[in-house]
Formats: C-alpha cells, sequence, structure tokens
C-alpha cells in the first residue's frame, strides 16, 4: 500500500529480510523473498547474510527454510570467513550442527580468517556440550590448530572453561603443554586472562609446570603480573 521499499538497508546494512530471519520468521521470509524480490543471500556491513544470522539466533526451522526453500548456500563466509556452521558452534546449537553437517554438507572442519574451526569457537565460547558433539559426533581433531597455532584447549583455558578443558584433557587427549606460535601454553593464557580457577586445574589435575617458558622466555607469573592479577601472583608464588 504505502510501496516502501524491501530492500531498505538499516542498522549494520541490514535489510528487513536479515531481522526476519534473525527472529525466526519463516512466514515473513517467504513474503519477502518470493512477493517482494528480497535478495536472500544480501549480506549486512559484516558480510553475514540472512542464513548467518537464523544460526547464530538458533533458529533450525529458518536455517532448514532458507536452505531447502531458497537454496541459499550454507558454506557462505561472513564476517571475518564464518561460515553459518561456525555461528551455531559459537552459540552451542546443537541442533543446528547436526542438520548443517549431516543434511547440508557444511564443513564441520572450516576455517574462519583467524584459522578457527568450529570447534574452537565452541570452546572459547564455553559450550561443553557442542565441543562433545563436535569431536564424538562429527569426529573433529582436538588438537587442530587454528589462531596463532592454538588447539582449542588454549582457547578453554583463555575463557577459564575448565569443564571443557577436564573433557579435552581427559577424554580427548590434548596435550595440556601445547604451545602455540608464541610458545604459550594454557596455563600462560589463563594466567594473562586471570583465570585463578583454570590456573589451579592446570597447576594441580593436570600436573602443568608453573615455570614452564612461553613468549620471550616469560613464565605464567610474568604473564599474571603484567596484567596485574594478584591473586593469580600469590598462589603461584606462594603454593606452587
Amino acid at each position: 500500500e504505502f510501496k516502501c521499499d524491501p530492500n531498505t538497508k538499516g542498522f549494520k546494512g541490514n535489510i528487513p529480510l536479515h531481522y526476519a530471519a534473525q527472529k525466526g520468521h519463516d512466514d515473513i521470509i517467504r513474503k519477502l523473498v518470493r512477493d517482494y524480490g528480497c535478495d536472500v543471500m544480501a549480506k549486512d556491513e559484516d558480510g553475514d547474510t540472512p542464513l548467518h544470522l537464523a544460526a547464530l539466533e538458533g533458529s533450525l526451522s529458518t536455517v532448514c527454510t532458507l536452505i531447502e526453500e531458497f537454496k541459499c548456500d550454507p558454506n557462505t563466509k561472513g564476517f571475518k570467513g564464518n561460515i553459518p556452521l561456525h555461528y551455531a558452534a559459537q552459540k552451542g546449537h546443537d541442533d543446528i550442527i547436526r542438520k548443517l553437517v549431516r543434511d547440508y554438507g557444511c564443513d564441520v572442519m572450516a576455517k574462519d580468517e583467524d584459522g578457527d574451526t568450529p570447534l574452537h569457537l565452541a570452546a572459547l565460547e564455553g559450550s561443553l556440550s557442542t565441543v562433545c558433539t563436535l569431536i564424538e559426533e562429527f569426529k573433529c581433531d582436538p588438537n587442530t590448530k587454528g589462531f596463532k597455532g592454538r588447539i582449542p584447549l588454549h582457547h578453554a583455558a583463555h575463557k577459564g572453561h575448565d569443564d571443557i578443558i577436564r573433557k579435552l584433557v581427559r577424554d580427548y587427549g590434548c596435550d595440556v603443554m601445547a604451545k602455540d606460535e608464541d610458545g604459550d601454553t594454557p596455563l600462560h593464557l589463563a594466567a594473562l586472562e586471570g583465570s585463578l580457577s583454570t590456573v589451579c586445574t592446570l597447576i594441580e589435575e593436570f600436573k602443568c609446570d608453573p615455570n614452564t617458558k612461553g613468549f620471550k622466555g616469560r613464565i605464567p607469573l610474568h604473564h599474571a603480573a603484567h596484567k596485574g592479577h594478584d591473586d593469580i601472583i600469590r598462589k603461584l608464588v606462594r603454593d606452587y
């Protein structure tokens, strides 16, 4: 009635179709694409398509609608080279992961521009169930190197996800003393980011050497001091 342009760009270059996909409104998606000519593969300023946003927000029905009805490419790259599978893993949407890999042929070991796989992002964001899904169901290599040569264990330690650390080391054989391109171990990153519980987990449960040298010959204590983590400093010096 009022001749509004359905492809008008709004926040961050999103068109209305992006928003409908983000919120899982399949009926609106169908109307916008079929009747009003919206570009189903339109990219926002980050390079993300409606399919990326549907995967990010966890709408399985919308992911299916966009791929099955409108032939969206499930391996399309968006922000920083991420495919929809990266976003589903990042947010812990295991149902979408299964659908994307089993039915739509997504590459479960796809790497983004940083070199990280969906497994790296799941470990980084703290989704234990997704880490297990990717390794157990889809045989992802838990020692795959990503950003700066880091394995998923580095990312889990970096963010203080002790439950994921335990799973990766005890059940999946991750090398707890693995070094990244800078020479830093998961313990170095835990000390750098200030996770006291993770520092304790790595040293007490997995016998990591608190005097291991990393970047420029620094031990974890250097990293803790650099960032002002006094609680970790006390623990490292008094107890370890």
